[in-house]
């Protein structure tokens, strides 16, 4: 028998781009469940993502994990000035991120996506929605995406050393 599993493991909503650490030798994309936990690096996060202005309206939405697009790659993409980017990179302040694998219990690792699994249609219209609130916010769903059971991640800042 197939084994449930939710289609969005976990999420973080409006992060600052001010407060990552795009170095090239370090660069990382930390969060954390609670205040007093270690930092997981989300740099390699596979999902969906969107970019919002300093007023947080909503100017792109994308998808990380076709080929090797990684969110942070995605995000450092849009960063840049080049002519891909239409103007993108000196709009957006804040992302969003909705992510599909696992962090492992007790480890700053995120999981392997599992071999085999069967997502249920009710989770995958619930997940598909709750995104879709959540990213938009939209002004006649007072619900709220339906993101109850699901891991949401706050931003972490590292101790700037001197």
């Amino acid at each position: 028998m197939a084994r449930h599993h939710k289609l969005i493991q976990n999420y973080g909503l409006f992060w600052d781009r001010d407060k990552v650490d795009w170095g090239k030798n370090k660069a990382t994309l930390l969060g954390r469940l609670k205040v007093r936990d270690d930092p997981v690096d989300f740099r390699g996060r596979l999902g969906i993502y969107a970019l919002y202005d300093r007023e947080f309206r909503l100017l792109y939405v994308g998808q990380a994990g076709s080929g090797n697009n990684t969110l942070f790659s995605r995000l450092k993409y849009h960063g840049t000035l080049h002519a891909g980017t239409r103007g993108l990179a000196s709009r957006w302040q804040y992302f969003s991120w909705f992510g599909l694998l696992r962090v492992l219990k007790g480890s700053p690792e995120l999981a392997e996506p599992p071999k085999t699994h069967q997502t249920k249609r009710a989770d995958i219209l619930d997940a598909l929605e709750a995104v879709a609130i959540e990213i938009a916010d939209p002004d006649l769903n007072r619900q709220g995406g339906r993101l109850r059971a699901i891991e949401e991640y706050l931003q972490y800042e590292e101790a700037v050393e001197e």
